[in-house]
């Protein structure tokens, strides 16, 4: 639409111009013609309002294609919200994700020196994880497949997070980062993401509930 009005301008500012040179000669050889000149006049008219009309639709154009690579860029499709898996018990789980694809009890030991009783839950054809201990969710851990984060606060948004004014950031080596007081409610007590096979992709993120069992 908007090259239909400048092409229109064009052939009107043509006309316009030819007309003015017209009306120009006539008038020189003291011939004026009072046709000539309202038919310039309205040329004229016509020649600025394609113009005007131009530019605003491109500038509506321009607004419009802005407004959407601005949301696309804003939104952030979350893989999980891991804020409502704190601490929950199976049946709670269950609740909320439905039977696991798979079960297994083992035995964990942690590096506090303690042994503890553990059932790992699985979904997502096993790239979400769930560990149990003493009958609550105490780590989620996600198997990335393919996922870029821009940085580590988009990162924590790509799992429901929102950052503490506690946060801190216990190392960063570059390819991976681990943060410790994460959130505001407390229900995150570590985020630790380690990138995949390319850079700023996520390979696996473990988020921990309660960090006394590790």
């Amino acid at each position: 639409m908007f090259y239909f009005f400048m092409i229109l301008w064009s052939l009107a500012s043509i006309a316009t111009i030819v007309l003015f040179f017209v009306w120009l000669a006539a008038k020189l050889s003291k011939k004026p013609s009072k046709t000539k000149g309202k038919s310039t006049l309205y040329l004229l008219a016509s020649s600025i309002l394609f113009l005007v009309v131009s530019l605003i639709i491109n500038g509506t154009g321009d607004k419009a294609v802005s407004t959407i690579v601005s949301n696309q860029n804003e939104e952030t499709p979350m893989i999980l919200d891991a804020n409502k898996f704190s601490r929950i018990s199976p049946d709670e789980l269950i609740k909320i994700m439905g039977e696991p694809e798979s079960k297994e009890e083992w035995k964990y030991d942690s590096s506090n020196g303690q042994t503890y009783e553990a059932i790992t839950w699985t979904y997502q054809s096993g790239n979400h994880e769930f560990l149990f201990i003493d009958g609550k969710v105490v780590r989620f851990t996600f198997y990335g497949t393919g996922e870029i984060y821009k940085d580590k606060n988009q990162a924590l948004s790509l799992f429901g997070i929102a950052p503490g004014a506690d946060i801190m950031l216990e190392a960063d080596t570059g390819v991976a980062f681990r943060c410790r007081h994460v959130d505001q409610s407390s229900k995150i007590a570590e985020f630790w993401l380690i990138e995949g096979g390319e850079e700023d992709s996520i390979g696996t993120v473990k988020i921990t509930y309660d960090l006394k069992y590790f």
